[in-house]
């Protein structure tokens, strides 16, 4: 079993070795200089045998494969690859901008209080403008929302950091268009009962 870390200033990998019992034996500590997996960094973090190509100062990669990993070069991140890519069961992660912790999502009644039903208009998300843009970084076409519209519409569609509106809460889109659908359906019976031929 071999574990590699690559921290501080200067690129170096620690290996560190077991013994046939499972006990790690310092005596087969190795030091290795790496100069080819990645430029030079301050305060970054790799394990696996190789990190990120350019990895970002302040950093960290949890590398599984048997290449440097591709990432921003300009920024400070958690980097993990490969990441499995079906998940047949939830709960999904998530990162809390707050307090910085990645968590799961839970919906157990024992973990809330004051539940009421929405007060907010679900109509709001008529007022969403559904956008194709590029992302600056990488050139990349996408479809979406833009977080600064999407919170003019309703600011329980967006998550923010320090008041401004960062990105989009599809979840609560989600439950409003659940709100909204409902809605819909009851109109709907209405229209059949008032008028049988339609």
């Amino acid at each position: 079993m071999s574990v590699s870390l690559q921290i501080l200033e200067k690129p170096i990998l620690k290996k560190t070795k077991m013994n046939c019992d499972g006990v790690i034996d310092k005596s087969l500590l190795e030091y290795h200089m790496i100069e080819d997996c990645f430029s030079k960094t301050n305060f970054t973090i790799f394990i696996g045998k190789m990190g990120i190509i350019s990895q970002p100062n302040n950093s960290i990669c949890i590398n599984a494969t048997n290449s440097a990993t591709g990432g921003q070069t300009n920024s400070s991140a958690l980097y993990i690859n490969p990441i499995r890519a079906y998940a047949s069961s939830t709960p999904v992660l998530a990162y809390n901008i707050t307090t910085k912790e990645v968590t799961y999502n839970s919906s157990s009644i024992k973990y809330k209080k004051n539940v009421i039903d929405l007060t907010g208009n679900s109509e709001n998300l008529y007022k969403l403008r559904v956008r194709e843009y590029d992302w600056k970084s990488c050139g990349t076409h996408y479809v979406g929302l833009i977080a600064e519209e999407a919170y003019e519409a309703d600011p329980n569609f967006t998550w923010s950091n320090d008041g401004e509106a960062c990105g989009i809460d599809w979840n609560n889109i989600l439950l409003y268009a659940v709100e909204e659908i409902k809605k819909l359906k009851k109109e709907i019976l209405l229209l059949k009962n008032a008028n049988p031929t339609i």
